[in-house]
């Protein structure tokens, strides 16, 4: 899925114009129009802010209410969000009405950028399924290797890169909270 049409969507739909976007985000105008056009991509805080500023949240704009849930989603289905020139990809593994959403976050093994967070509003669970990660969270360096487990409480800042030296492949599970009796 490219990101810039649907954004572009989304503003248009509410009646933002580009200048009352970049003012809000402090972000260019040229910049985001690159962004709509799928010329450039955001970084992950670029894309928080401009999320916000449209009062959306990243989940419910990278879920397409359109799709039904589905029982298996094969490697092939996954949906391109992000490709990032630093070498990070994010892909949108899961939509639908289920009851979380994952996103899959490829970092390639020359990558050693630190890719920051603000959080999501949900719980997130991360699992590793190659490489190993570093996460820093509450003043907290984790590393977590294949099969491994991370716990992200919603709406926490956190920075996260590779840790190895081959690609570092990772499932994002963004739990929706229960809802008590």
């Amino acid at each position: 899925m490219k990101i810039g049409n649907k954004l572009r969507s989304v503003r248009k739909a509410k009646g933002i114009t580009l200048s009352d976007l970049a003012k809000t985000t402090n972000l260019s105008i040229s910049l985001l129009s690159n962004i709509e056009r799928d010329v450039t991509s955001p970084t992950l805080v670029n894309f928080v802010s401009i999320t916000d500023a449209l009062d959306i949240t990243i989940t419910d704009f990278l879920a397409e209410k359109k799709i039904s849930s589905k029982t298996l989603t094969k490697r092939n289905d996954f949906e391109e969000i992000l490709k990032l020139k630093s070498g990070i990809l994010y892909e949108l593994a899961t939509y639908g009405s289920q009851p979380f959403k994952c996103v899959c976050i490829t970092i390639d093994e020359n990558c050693k950028t630190n890719e920051s967070s603000i959080g999501l509003p949900e719980d997130n669970i991360v699992i590793v399924t190659e490489g190993s990660l570093e996460l820093y969270l509450y003043d907290e360096t984790f590393i977590a290797e294949k099969d491994d487990l991370l716990f992200i409480p919603g709406n926490t800042p956190h920075t996260f890169k590779n840790a190895s030296t081959i690609k570092c492949v990772t499932y994002w599970f963004a739990l929706k909270p229960l809802i008590e009796n």
